[in-house]
């Protein structure tokens, strides 16, 4: 944030502080609100992201595990990205580990600090995902969408952190979390097989995740036993960016059809994203929040939705009549 913005920022809420002092917002009803809003985006200069996001998401998992005992964990060097995150960890009274989890910023939130103007929409769209990767046994098995705590109309992430999940790079949840290196799983080789490389092909090409497959941080396997002596991989994908510019689309080949409809068939893939549709739309986080581009989202699903419905009635379409749809709505996002 540079200083003369900073020092705007100041000199406003004494002038703001002055005519609370006088009166002047009990002239007029409507104008409490402005005063709110005002004070509001002057606290958005002020004040940074990582301040606001940590009392958010430390308010709602006290609350959310209310008797235990909630710490925040920084997030490693060298694990920082373009967004800001926490690890969460969640004890019972006695200290001992009960949940895991990780929170951070969503859409092109910034990682510091911001000013109004450039508050971005709440992206939708990247929670709609999660939530459908949680319903089609794909993603994290817990989603939460927190408010921020100071009603600044932004929104945080977080999603339990899986047992047993390495990432493709090799490395297991507890190498990231801080913590004492004498307890962590040293860094493995991790075979992402081909079942799981198309089901990462099928997902990233209808869902608009551009960077998806090559980033392998981005995805992974949990280890499941299935009897004593034998154990399975399976797929597991924790981060990704919707990519607006892109149009929903699934690559079809003769051969294909018949994996493309079992994978379909198996997560259920129609009805998961009507009701992942209806998990953003009916959340408390979400549901009064000013801050939404509900139209984005609409036109998003829509698109996602026509293009499985034309490959379910017509499979044999060639890919451009599939993907007819194009969504030009990247720069209202």
């Amino acid at each position: 944030m540079t200083n003369w913005r900073m020092e705007i920022a100041f000199e406003a809420r004494d002038f703001l502080l002055l005519l609370m002092n006088a009166n002047f917002f009990n002239v007029y009803p409507d104008f409490f609100k402005k005063r709110d809003e005002i004070d509001k985006e002057i606290n958005f200069i002020i004040h940074n992201t990582k301040k606001y996001m940590r009392r958010a998401v430390e308010q709602y998992f006290r609350l959310l595990f209310e008797g235990h005992i909630v710490e925040l964990l920084e997030k490693p060097k060298e694990l920082e990205g373009i967004q800001l995150g926490f690890f969460i960890s969640v004890k019972d009274a006695a200290h001992r580990p009960i949940n895991s989890y990780y929170a951070k910023t969503t859409g092109n939130m910034p990682r510091g600090e911001f000013a109004p103007e450039w508050k971005p929409k709440i992206d939708l769209a990247e929670l709609f995902v999660y939530q459908l990767f949680k319903l089609i046994g794909i993603g994290a098995s817990e989603v939460h969408i927190i408010p921020d705590s100071v009603g600044s109309e932004c929104v945080y992430l977080a999603t339990k952190l899986m047992d047993n999940f390495y990432t493709a790079s090799g490395k297991s949840v507890d190498i990231m979390i801080p913590g004492d290196a004498s307890l962590k799983v040293s860094k493995r080789e991790i075979v992402i097989d081909q079942e799981a490389k198309k089901q990462l092909e099928i997902l990233s090409s209808l869902l608009c995740l551009e960077d998806l497959p090559r980033n392998n941080g981005n995805y992974g396997v949990v280890e499941k036993q299935v009897t004593e002596g034998e154990s399975v991989q399976e797929l597991r994908i924790v981060d990704f960016r919707v990519t607006h510019a892109l149009k929903p689309r699934i690559s079809v080949f003769e051969e294909r059809i018949p994996e493309l409809k079992n994978c379909f068939k198996k997560w259920d893939m129609l009805s998961n994203i009507e009701k992942a549709k209806e998990l953003i739309e009916q959340d408390k986080a979400i549901k009064v929040n000013p801050n939404v581009n509900w139209p984005i989202f609409d036109a998003y699903v829509m698109a996602i939705k026509k293009t499985l419905q034309d490959f379910i009635n017509n499979p044999r379409k060639s890919e451009t009549e599939r993907t007819g749809i194009t969504l030009n709505y990247a720069s209202d996002v």
